[in-house]
């Protein structure tokens, strides 16, 4: 099967893949202290060293702002994830972004989610690095994160347990 076959095993695991290809790094290197202290929850972090951005789980995009630059996915297994393109980058008002999706349409991993640009975005002074955050509440666990560094789309990023 291809890049993005969904894995499950014996241990009931999850699989979250890469949306990007680019630079792992940990989420509390991050500037902004709401992702980087994990108040809306625990994750990683990638700077995308291309301006495509790709679904890393199936499910259901719950939420989706007229600003194109987040994504909230329900997966099928029932945990909320958000990915969330650069820091700030709400206040672009969606210039440089665009999107394939919309909220409430069903999306299968490996889907083109939209697009960005990455030198727009920081000419305008914004990070590029990119939070993916399994949302507080999930009775999922991250089990294991994606070691920094180098990352390709469809590479594991985040294990989850029960």
């Amino acid at each position: 099967m291809g890049l993005f076959f969904k894995k499950k095993n014996k241990e009931n695991l999850l699989i979250i893949y890469s949306p990007f290809d680019g630079k792992v790094v940990p989420i509390e290197s991050l500037k902004d202290k709401t992702f980087a202290s994990k108040v809306m929850g625990d994750g990683i972090a990638v700077i995308p060293s291309k301006g495509k951005i790709y679904a890393p789980i199936s499910g259901t995009i719950s939420a989706l702002l007229d600003t194109k630059h987040a994504y909230g996915i329900t997966s099928e297994s029932g945990f909320d994830l958000l990915v969330h393109i650069g820091q700030d980058t709400v206040n672009l008002k969606g210039e440089g972004f665009t999107t394939n999706f919309k909220q409430d349409d069903k999306v299968n991993q490996g889907d083109l989610l939209g697009t960005f640009d990455i030198p727009f975005i920081e000419q305008h002074g914004y990070s590029i690095a990119t939070p993916i955050i399994l949302i507080t509440g999930s009775e999922y666990k991250i089990k294991e994160k994606a070691k920094e560094g180098e990352i390709k789309v469809g590479d594991v990023l985040l294990t989850l347990s029960k």
